[in-house]
């Protein structure tokens, strides 16, 4: 059995990581110290969500996956396609999830048709959008099949948002080489409003559209429909082999123009490096590599997540990642 620490701040993203890849090669594993040096200890909500969406869709063993539990092992049993539904609840994200099942879905005996509930939109996480433009477009590049629908967009932290994903079976993974992003072939800005005057949404985009020096043509606002209110600004620059999207929230007593100059600033600080892949889709790929068994692409300043990523699929499987420095703010990230 495999053993963590989980007494680290990215203890939720190390089980997550660590709940794929027992899926995925059927090794039991157990994370212990949950949560030590912080004010509450042990498992919390978004622990949970995982666990019990893992524990669906591979009829695993479960000891010690209970609220506040300082240890929790898993043991995966064999991986079930179908419909299934996740209520995730407002403590969590909807993505964090999906993207927790849908690599040990490819490993299913037939199509899986899922829906998710809760919050669609959070901040620190990824959006639906961003995860429907950038990872799933690689992954079908690398061979998998995929639909993934926004159907009601869900704000943190009342939720009520649904996506809905379908997977189709795929034997092998092929490795993906990703180093450079191509010419540019569009580029958009989307502020979303909820319950929240459609003011808001027009002087975000459209100072956004200013700091980026784009085209009025590219900034869009939308009134969605969510259950609370709820304000998200993305921007969106689509190149020929890869896509890169960036978010800022809204939250009360931040301006419209705060949240704009958020955003822009990480796309701005991103399309400077010349890098390929986003800091925040780097992280989504490693899994999807590793299961590969080989590729690379280059990418911006590895996060903590990302290095904390690599550590628990090096534990899991026969790879090694190589992480290095190119300079100029530039990184490359290989399997081998």
């Amino acid at each position: 059995m495999i053993v963590f620490d989980g007494s680290g701040s990215d203890s939720e993203h190390v089980l997550r990581t660590a709940l794929t890849l027992a899926m995925v090669t059927g090794e039991a594993f157990r994370l212990d110290k949950v949560g030590a040096g912080r004010k509450r200890t042990g498992l919390l909500r978004p622990h949970l969500a995982s666990i019990a969406a893992a524990k669906a869709i591979s009829s695993a063993k479960v000891t010690g996956g209970d609220l506040l539990s300082t240890r929790v092992s898993f043991e995966p049993g064999k991986i079930a396609g179908g419909e299934h539904a996740f209520a995730i609840g407002a403590t969590a994200a909807v993505s964090d999830v999906l993207l927790m099942v849908l690599p040990a879905l490819l490993a299913a005996d037939h199509t899986s048709v899922l829906t998710f509930t809760g919050c669609t939109h959070v901040n620190a996480a990824p959006t639906i959008e961003e995860v429907a433009e950038t990872y799933v477009p690689l992954l079908a590049r690398m061979g998998g099949a995929f639909g993934l629908t926004l159907v009601r967009h869900g704000f943190h932290p009342a939720g009520g948002g649904i996506a809905r994903l379908v997977i189709e079976p795929c034997a092998a993974l092929q490795p993906l080489v990703l180093e450079d992003a191509g010419a540019v072939i569009d580029r958009r800005i989307v502020a979303d409003v909820a319950h929240i005057g459609y003011d808001t949404a027009e002087r975000e985009a459209q100072y956004a559209a200013g700091l980026l020096s784009w085209l009025d043509s590219t900034a869009r606002a939308r009134t969605v429909k969510a259950d609370s209110p709820g304000n998200v600004v993305s921007v969106t620059v689509a190149s020929e082999h890869v896509t890169a999207m960036f978010t800022a929230f809204g939250e009360r007593g931040l301006s419209s123009e705060a949240v704009a100059a958020e955003v822009a600033a990480s796309a701005q600080a991103h399309m400077a490096t010349g890098a390929a892949v986003s800091s925040r889709l780097a992280e989504m790929l490693l899994v999807p590599m590793a299961m590969a068994k080989g590729g690379r692409f280059v990418t911006t300043a590895p996060s903590p997540r990302t290095l904390a990523t690599v550590a628990a699929i090096e534990k899991f499987l026969p790879v090694e990642f190589q992480v290095t420095d190119l300079g100029n703010g530039r990184w490359r990230i290989a399997v081998e």
